[in-house]
């Protein structure tokens, strides 16, 4: 039994789907930008080509200090990360985006290759298994008893019989 070929398999049209949404994403951190607080202390945002996360401890972080840091670097193949940190109480992590999708990329490929290795092992396992069944279920074969020689399959049956009568 051969494994499924790769463009059958759900994590491969799953991880096109990712490196499509984020392709788009990117295309539109470089057209405008985005941000959404996710609470109290957090906030996300995008734009320049990148992504940023903002933690701020004192309080609400604001679209301005999202917008200040992500305009910093303007280039959409800027440097991949940048780290801040303002004390124990901001913090400023941004990402670029084509280190995601290079990111992303690798580990899928990796994940692909590892799963294609799996699937040829476990094949190569049924097929044994297979044949070992095989092997034992077969049934055994009993010795054929010599043909039933009779008028219709030997010519010179009749021959036969009468010289056999005689002796």
């Amino acid at each position: 039994m051969t494994p499924r070929p790769i463009h059958h398999w759900k994590t491969f049209w799953l991880g096109i789907i990712v490196l499509l949404a984020l392709g788009f994403a990117w295309l539109r951190s470089l057209l405008s930008l985005d941000y959404t607080p996710l609470g109290p202390w957090m906030a996300v945002g995008q734009g320049g080509g990148k992504i940023a996360f903002l933690w701020d401890a004192n309080g609400y972080p604001g679209h301005y200090a999202v917008t200040e840091k992500l305009y910093l670097h303007q280039s959409p193949f800027g440097p991949p990360s940048d780290f801040k940190a303002y004390g124990y109480d901001y913090l400023f992590l941004v990402f670029a985006h084509w280190y995601l999708i290079l990111l992303f990329f690798l580990l899928w490929l990796t994940f692909l290759a590892w799963r294609r290795q799996e699937m040829k092992a476990l094949a190569k396992a049924q097929a044994e298994a297979n044949a070992d069944i095989a092997a034992i279920t077969k049934p055994q074969t009993q010795p054929q008893p010599p043909p039933v020689q009779n008028r219709s399959t030997d010519p010179n049956f009749l021959k036969r019989r009468i010289a056999t009568d005689d002796s």
